[in-house]
């Protein structure tokens, strides 16, 4: 049993990983949206599209089985995060 365990938290271990390393590519994608929009006079905040992605990850969420709620918490402190990030 605790080898089982040890083998789950290991695989845990590798999807936080996996997870960082794909929200720190997201990041370098955002910042180049936001480069490119700055350059080109677009604006930086559109609520139209941030609500479009907001339905379509619920979607892809909900097929995948996880909980409404931990989607829109982590895609709402991702998004205030980048907010944030734009400000400075």
């Amino acid at each position: 049993m605790v080898a089982e365990l040890t083998a789950l938290r290991d695989q845990i271990d590798e999807v936080d990983k996996a997870l960082l390393e794909l929200l720190a590519k997201r990041l370098e994608l955002v910042a180049e949206v936001g480069e490119l929009k700055a350059n080109t006079g677009l604006p930086i905040y559109v609520p139209e599209r941030e609500s479009a992605m907001l339905a379509s990850r619920r979607e892809e969420a909900a097929a995948l089985g996880v909980p409404p709620d931990s989607y829109r918490r982590c895609f709402a402190s991702r998004h205030a995060g980048v907010l944030f990030q734009r400000k400075r």
